[in-house]
């Protein structure tokens, strides 16, 4: 079962990756809200900067380019690394709207 905690990076080979991780502190710039409509699908593309996704309502599966896909529900929290390669694919679901917290990390 996969921890509700994990990042996301771009591996040597160019392709995102998965792994779990636990919490710790992280300077972070501001917080910003977004809601992604229902059925939405985000094909491949990259993070622009390093930064914590969390869903606060809604489902959405993130496919890193390895294949693995993850599932996020309210309470999930992403540390989104992956600025190179391929990237990743996103889907909401469920027929709802999925709302998010962005979290950018201190340069």
């Amino acid at each position: 079962m996969s921890s509700s905690m994990f990042r996301m990076y771009t591996g040597n080979d160019e392709v995102s990756h998965f792994e779990d991780m636990e919490a710790a502190p992280f300077d972070v710039t501001r917080v910003t809200f977004a809601t992604i409509a229902a059925d939405t699908f985000g094909d491949w593309h990259n993070e622009r900067r390093r930064q914590f996704v969390l869903v606060l309502s809604g489902e959405a599966d993130i496919t890193a380019s390895d294949g693995e896909v993850r599932r996020m529900v309210p309470g999930s929290v992403m540390l989104a690394e992956d600025l190179t390669g391929k990237g990743h694919q996103m889907r909401v679901l469920g027929g709802q709207a999925c709302q998010w917290m962005f979290v950018p990390l201190a340069e």
